[in-house]
């Protein structure tokens, strides 16, 4: 493997080689670890209490109503499978969902579909809290910023302060990977007004990991590790509107595709899906009918209210090349 052949990735195939890898064993890190960590950010976070049992659109809501940042984490048993949602501001600005059953992670919309259909299930472990909105939006720039690799200057540290710099004079908040000797993402930085405001360590076996918290002992590893290479991801949200051009709501049922699915988990003739009972008790009208119906916890009781045709759509480039045409409501 050529030197950062893995940084030099677009980043949802650079995410994508990563799950595959540590699907073969051959890597602890996963694309769900790219996320924020409760445990590296420690007071900065806040406890947010995702029950299962309850009516999870009436919580999604509730964090959208009142412009919550947090960040969502599930992993089911039964579905081999593992995912993440971020949210800024009550809107949902990056999402990834990875299993056994797909061949590769899936991001935006969809992954959300299907982190909502396994968050109904019984054996799902959630880890959920709340964020300030400025590590969410430094989290937010690997999804939707500009990619820049220190590969040009020599020493790490120097590559640290170049990068900080960069996400400072692009009058946003970022993000940046530690990769070692090996190409392993080592760290996930979040920088925020010139500052490091977080270190997330992203590997397992990572050399003294525990005890990179902060700048100071970030630059210890970079002197004791001089082969290291750093990635930084920035993006200036103050020239977006984060709830057009950026994201999209946390309404479950506005997110599901009306057009015909081309995910093996998007299967319109499997009985007992968790999608087909929430569409159904909704009364949503798909191109392919499922064939079930039920009561779904996503919902308080089904409603009879016919539902109207969305017409929302994907227009902004960014890191994961969705394509306009694929997007809900692309067709109307």
């Amino acid at each position: 493997m050529s030197k950062l052949s893995l940084s030099k990735l677009p980043v949802n195939q650079f995410l994508n080689k990563l799950s595959q890898a540590a699907a073969q064993g051959k890597k602890e890190t996963r694309a769900v670890d790219f996320f924020p960590n409760r445990e590296a950010l420690g007071a900065q976070c806040r406890d947010l209490t995702i029950n299962t049992k309850q009516s999870l659109l009436a919580q999604f809501l509730h964090i959208e109503a009142n412009n919550e940042s947090c960040c969502i984490k599930i992993e089911s048993e039964k579905r081999k499978s593992r995912a993440a949602v971020l949210i800024a501001r009550g809107q949902v600005i990056g999402c990834v969902y990875g299993s056994l059953a797909l061949p590769q992670q899936i991001f935006g919309r969809e992954a959300f579909a299907h982190l909502v259909a396994d968050l109904s299930a019984r054996d799902v472990l959630v880890s959920s809290f709340y964020i300030p909105e400025n590590i969410a939006l430094a989290a937010a720039a690997m999804f939707h910023g500009g990619k820049f690799i220190a590969t040009h200057i020599n020493k790490p540290v120097m590559a640290l302060e170049v990068c900080i710099d960069l996400i400072d004079k692009s009058q946003g908040p970022g993000s940046v990977v530690v990769l070692d000797e090996k190409e392993e993402p080592v760290y996930l930085l979040y920088v925020s007004q010139g500052k490091l405001v977080s270190v997330n360590a992203l590997a397992k076996n990572a050399p003294r990991q525990k005890k990179v918290k902060d700048k100071q002992s970030l630059v210890k590893y970079l002197e004791a590790h001089p082969t290291s290479q750093l990635m930084a991801n920035s993006v200036s949200f103050r020239h977006y509107n984060l709830s057009d051009d950026l994201t999209f709501g946390l309404n479950p049922l506005k997110n599901y595709t009306s057009y015909k699915e081309q995910s093996p988990l998007f299967n319109s003739n499997a009985k007992g899906s968790e999608l087909g009972t929430l569409l159904a008790a909704q009364r949503l009208k798909p191109i392919d009918s499922f064939e079930t119906s039920g009561y779904s916890r996503m919902i308080s009781t089904p409603r009879r209210n016919t539902a109207t045709k969305l017409n929302m759509g994907i227009a902004v480039a960014h890191p994961y090349r969705i394509d306009p045409a694929q997007a809900i409501g692309a067709a109307v």
